[in-house]
């Protein structure tokens, strides 16, 4: 799954156009270099993760580490992470921003800086890896180092069960076909 914050701290332009601007274009690009047979979803959260499916909610995690999920507190996603970890499924995160981002609302100028303390501490429960990214260039590298370890292995296994099989069936229907057409054929005169 690949997630991404959509929250108002994404319009901080400490990353250029924007940090969620700048995570959607690296995204795309996650998504169209993976190996094919590898399926990718994705789910964006601001609050509250929007998925067609239930289980964003165990690894999501909201503008300044807070999870998306309807506890709104870390303890959720480092549970979370304990469970996806029992399940042998790492989460790795990736900080994305500076420390000194900032958006403007209502005439405050707000720091945004990046939840790495959560992020880290997510990581780590689930056996993953954190990744910090400054600039989109950064998060592109990230992309590619975790594309590198996905994949899939494909086995040959012993084809010949299913073509004794077909060839059992072929024998039998000539057999009884070999049967019909003898009962239907005249026979000799002596």
């Amino acid at each position: 799954m690949l997630i991404i914050d959509v929250s108002p701290s994404m319009e901080s332009t400490d990353v250029s156009p924007t940090r969620l601007e700048a995570a959607k274009e690296a995204g795309k690009q996650f998504a169209d270099e993976l190996t094919p047979g590898i399926n990718l979803g994705s789910i964006a959260f601001g609050g509250s993760a929007r998925l067609p499916a239930a289980g964003a909610d165990r690894i999501a995690l909201g503008r300044q580490g807070k999870p998306a999920h309807q506890s709104r507190c870390p303890k959720g996603a480092f549970t979370a992470a304990r469970r996806a970890k029992e399940q042998r499924v790492p989460i790795s995160t990736t900080s994305f921003g500076t420390p000194c981002g900032y958006v403007d609302f209502d005439d405050q100028h707000l720091p945004v800086p990046v939840a790495d303390d959560t992020l880290k501490t997510v990581a780590d429960l689930s056996g993953g890896k954190i990744y910090h990214a400054a600039d989109i260039n950064q998060l592109k590298d990230v992309h590619a180092t975790l594309q590198s370890q996905f994949g899939y292995e494909t086995t040959r296994g012993d084809a010949s069960g299913g073509w004794f099989r077909s060839g059992v069936i072929a024998v039998t229907m000539a057999a009884l076909a070999g049967l019909a057409i003898n009962r239907r054929l005249p026979s000799r005169p002596p």
